[in-house]
């Protein structure tokens, strides 16, 4: 079975290797057998950076890559509503419905993300690429002649565009994210913490030290603290992943560490870096998806606190973990919190809906908001999907994910990636009305 997936930098070596039989098999694509100079790196690059703005789908069958379909955004205001489309499929897997199922996933995209005009060129004499454009609504709006130079002669392209497509999918979007129950471990398009508006509120949680709703309560961080610093060498070397606005990095900087900090929010990471510009910290921070980025190595110690860790699904605590070992020195230790099995205890499966005049959490305008909370007892998770409905706008769907675990399950994990679990420590959090106080800390050893 093919799967359509967001492509992430670790494809970058089966994508290259896909790209160069492409370029052997069709001469409807713009290089030809051998031209393509894009190195693994570069590619490598190239798909980290289009993953922020712009849009990179791979067919993946019998674990290689065997189409893809590329949508890069207009970089400037006047055009950011429209992108640009690529597609490509390995010849044993045309006229097999993966073209469609690579378009409707650039459909939801597109509603989405804002972008109205989806836009592409295709040689005339590309009958079956043009059938399928057609069949998913692009029209022909002119030709460019001698586009291209195939074969010792000029060859002429279509000019074809989507524009009509924005009320039909939206209801399309509703429909199937209302109907369709939460599956384990979906993925949502939109994160809480890039959202600009719902960053920003993040931000606000993270400095309230009397609340634990989006970073842990004075007490608890100095408890913390106390506790990582028993546990690492004086002048050691940490990161600490998930940073936010620098609670944690900030006290261990001033206690004498080296101290680098990395989150996915600009807001949060702005924030951080003005309070160590003005206390003087020299604190390295840098904004960016750690899963999907290098962390730079020689660590005595690893932090993700916060529960963090159990926020992941499966396959990218595996990536995590792998970087990890890699950044960590022989002898230094990760260092993270989860939730245990009491969390159960302070969750309840629900679907529901309610209104809001807006400048609540989600949204600063009127809106609509639908909440589903699901466990799933097999995986030891709890998943938690909002959708947003604004009038005359796009829905946006934010998923989160809470995993909860054993002792055995820590250990179990951990070691199949290399590490061993030398201390639990339950008593770290301070009495807090915030989900959940079933919390137990891990100190792992490489």
């Amino acid at each position: 079975m093919v799967q359509i997936r967001q492509a992430v930098p670790d494809d970058a070596k089966e994508f290259l290797s896909f790209l160069l039989t492409l370029d052997q098999e069709t001469s409807f694509m713009l290089y030809e057998p051998g031209e393509r100079t894009t190195g693994e790196a570069e590619l490598k690059q190239k798909i980290e950076k289009t993953r922020e703005h712009s849009l990179l789908l791979v067919a993946e069958g019998g674990e290689k890559i065997v189409g893809f379909l590329s949508a890069s955004r207009g970089n400037v205001n006047r055009i950011k509503h429209s992108a640009y489309v690529v597609v490509g499929i390995l010849n044993n897997y045309r006229g097999m419905g993966v073209g469609g199922r690579l378009f409707e996933e650039l459909d939801t995209w597109a509603v989405n993300h804002g972008v109205s005009r989806l836009e592409l060129t295709v040689m005339t004499k590309n009958e079956q690429a043009i059938k399928l454009y057609k069949k998913m609504g692009y029209k022909v709006e002119g030709i460019k002649e001698k586009s291209c130079f195939v074969n010792g002669e000029f060859v002429d392209e279509y000019y074809m565009a989507k524009t009509e497509f924005s009320r039909e999918n939206t209801r399309k979007v509703i429909k199937n994210m209302v109907l369709n129950h939460l599956q384990v471990y979906q993925r949502s398009q939109h994160f809480i913490w890039t959202d600009k508006y719902i960053s920003k509120n993040m931000l606000a949680a993270h400095l309230d030290l009397n609340s634990d709703a989006a970073s842990r309560n004075t007490t608890t961080i100095k408890r913390t603290i106390e506790w990582i610093e028993a546990r690492i060498p004086k002048g050691g070397k940490i990161l600490d992943l998930g940073c936010g606005p620098g609670l944690y990095t900030s006290l261990l900087s001033k206690k004498g560490y080296s101290v680098t900090g990395i989150d996915i929010s600009k807001s949060s990471i702005a924030y951080a870096q003005k309070k160590a510009a003005q206390e003087n910290l020299p604190i390295h921070y840098f904004c960016k998806d750690y899963l999907n980025s290098e962390i730079g190595e020689g660590y005595d110690a690893i932090l993700c606190i916060y529960c963090d860790f159990g926020a992941l699904i499966p396959s990218e605590q595996e990536i995590l973990l792998k970087k990890i070992y890699h950044s960590l020195k022989d002898g230094g230790v990760f260092i993270f919190d989860v939730f245990k099995s009491g969390l159960c205890n302070n969750k309840q499966e629900k679907r529901d809906w309610h209104y809001s005049d807006g400048g609540d959490f989600w949204c600063g305008s009127p809106h609509l908001v639908l909440e589903e909370e699901k466990h799933f007892t097999e995986h030891n998770v709890w998943g938690t999907r909002t959708i947003i409905i604004e009038e005359n706008k796009q829905p946006r769907e934010y998923i989160t994910w809470d995993h909860y675990y054993s002792k055995s399950d820590i250990e179990i994990l951990l070691n199949k990636n290399g590490l061993k679990v030398i201390s639990f420590k339950d008593e770290l959090i301070a009495e807090n009305e915030f989900v959940s106080n079933d919390v137990m800390f891990i100190e792992a050893k490489k």
